[in-house]
């Protein structure tokens, strides 16, 4: 157990190495009105089951001292890997915050929930799950979040990866959203605080400034007692309208340290959203979305291989209508039976349309010389693929392609409502840099194939 009682505070911080902690066991992230971390910047961990936001009597009736947080943080450049079967969110304690970070490396659960929404024996509580370039690996066949979602799950500018193991729709009721309003950029201790002779690295503690889901972490060299001053931020949190107070303790921990803080921009950046299967085929995995009008990200959304991508979304065409591309990276798309409209589409997979809908893309078929090299393309395999008015096409680097002719998008249904609508042409400074390259179809208007045109070439101005 962490920060056992209230007041306490207690954190573990994972560098290297390997923790262990099965069978029946669990670790318990803060009791009470409590302040507890635990922090993964390397190494792996395996622990069965991680509860956060503990009573200290263990049930309701008995009662704790309200408020506290458990923060559980992925971050760094060393990869760090983390199994749970499950994770449970703010599991007693009432008025009680729960953060999961995930900044680098692989979170792996069999569920991820906030156990408020099944309880109503508590109140007040908050859960955020915070993307910044981590992943997050399912690995069952229950829905993502499907016993309770985090009151908000956020895209930072590192985005977000979904992965799933186990054959079976994950459909999930919940949101992603981008950061909204002005996060913290950075913490620093004043230069007249004392940075050496800590036993433990001090909690950081934020508060006011408008905002919320903001945490931070000191930095800390148990050889040398020492901290750094200037204080990690693993989430910068959103809807601040000024600076927050951020404190630490000294050494004695008792004095507190006010520490300095610097806000984003008005507008934070946010990430994409990239989906991916472990070791299986595409049919066998679907991600079926059932939010309306909730993926409000900006990143590109991408499909990676072992996943089916339906946007399925009840009245809404395309739930997903704030990311700028849909980047096909192996993976499979449908549009099932509605008119999704995508301002970017590229890459290479399979996408397709229940008939009679379409996939329509608004600005370009994106595409890279390296995959085309290696016979990679669109296979889109029902309904229509239309171009809309002004749709361009592009290649990254038309030098790096030797051959002289490549397939772009295949349309391998013989019935009449497989085909692509619009034409495809490129911008017009592309095709006036690249004149000996031209967008033709195949006779039977069934590929949409890249030629380089041989022979000399007239220019007469």
């Amino acid at each position: 157990v962490l920060a056992n009682r209230t007041g306490s505070e207690g954190q573990i911080e994972v560098q290297g190495g390997e923790v262990k902690l099965t069978g029946s066991n669990s670790l318990l992230i803060g009791r009470g009105a409590s302040r507890s971390e635990l922090y993964l910047g390397g190494g792996t961990a395996n622990i069965n089951q991680i509860r956060m936001g503990g009573d200290l009597q263990y049930s309701y009736d008995k009662g704790a001292d309200a408020g506290g947080q458990a923060v559980l943080t992925l971050s760094g450049t060393n990869n760090p890997s983390l199994t749970a079967d499950n994770v449970r969110l703010n599991e007693r304690t009432n008025e009680f915050t729960s953060v999961v970070n995930l900044n680098a490396g692989l979170l792996t659960v069999g569920a991820l929930f906030d156990c408020t929404l099944n309880s109503a024996n508590r109140s007040g509580c908050r859960s955020f799950v915070n993307f910044n370039g981590g992943a997050l690996r399912f690995n069952g066949t229950k829905n993502v979040f499907s016993s309770g979602h985090p009151t908000r799950i956020t895209v930072f500018g590192g985005g977000a990866t979904l992965e799933f193991t186990q054959s079976a729709d994950h459909s999930p009721d919940m949101s992603l959203l981008a950061p909204e309003g002005r996060g913290i950029k950075s913490i620093v201790i004043p230069d007249g605080a004392i940075t050496s002779g800590y036993a433990m690295p001090p909690v950081v503690y934020i508060s006011g400034g408008g905002g919320e889901g903001a945490t931070a972490h000191v930095r800390f060299d148990p050889r040398t007692g020492s901290i750094d001053r200037e204080i990690e931020v693993t989430s910068p949190g959103w809807g601040f309208t000024e600076a927050p107070t951020v404190t630490i303790t000294a050494p004695d921990m008792e004095t507190v340290v006010v520490c300095e803080v610097e806000l984003t921009g008005e507008t934070q950046g946010d990430g994409g959203l990239t989906l991916r299967g472990i070791d299986g085929v595409n049919s066998a995995r679907n991600f079926v979305p059932t939010v309306a009008g909730r993926f409000v990200y900006s990143g590109p959304t991408v499909v990676e291989p072992g996943i089916t991508f339906y946007p399925r979304v009840p009245g809404v065409s395309n739930p997903f209508s704030t990311s700028k591309e849909l980047r096909m990276a192996g993976g499979a798309y449908s549009g099932w039976n509605v008119n999704p409209v995508w301002r970017r589409l590229g890459g290479f997979g399979n996408t397709r349309a229940w008939d009679p809908n379409r996939v329509e893309v608004s600005d370009a078929l994106f595409f890279r010389a390296q995959d085309l090299e290696q016979g990679l393309y669109l296979i889109h395999d029902a309904g229509r693929l239309t171009l809309s008015s002004g749709c361009v096409v592009e290649i990254d680097d038309f030098d790096a392609l030797p051959g002289d002719i490549y397939t772009l998008v295949h349309l391998p249904k013989t019935h009449a409502n497989n085909y692509l609508a619009g034409t495809p042409k490129f911008a017009d400074d592309v095709a006036a840099a690249n004149p000996r390259w031209r967008l033709v179809f195949s006779s039977d208007r069934k590929k949409l194939c890249l030629r380089r045109i041989k022979g000399m070439a007239l220019s007469l101005r």
